[in-house]
């Protein structure tokens, strides 16, 4: 629901970790559809990872480029499950 939302919002706007981007801020709306919420993180110059993992790229990255990606974003995970002081 909405309040483990802002909680989970709470958390990851403290968060530092070369391997995540930053949540910079959000914004959460009640309109006739319901809640609306969005989150804005923090911009990446070269784009997304799913832009660059995309079969439609023009340049797809080469799979060595692929296992790196995997192996960060893994780190990422790692510390926002077991290496920060509350969980």
């Amino acid at each position: 629901g909405h309040k483990e939302w802002i909680t989970e919002v709470n958390v990851l706007g403290v968060v530092e970790h070369p391997n995540l981007v930053k949540l910079i801020g959000y914004c959460a709306d009640d309109d006739e559809r319901g809640i609306q919420r969005l989150l804005v993180y923090e911009f990446m110059p070269n784009g997304s990872v799913e832009y660059h993992l995309s079969p439609r790229t023009p340049m797809p990255l080469p799979w060595s480029k692929r296992l790196t990606i995997a192996l960060d974003a893994a780190r990422g995970l790692t510390y926002l499950h077991e290496g920060m002081d509350f969980q």
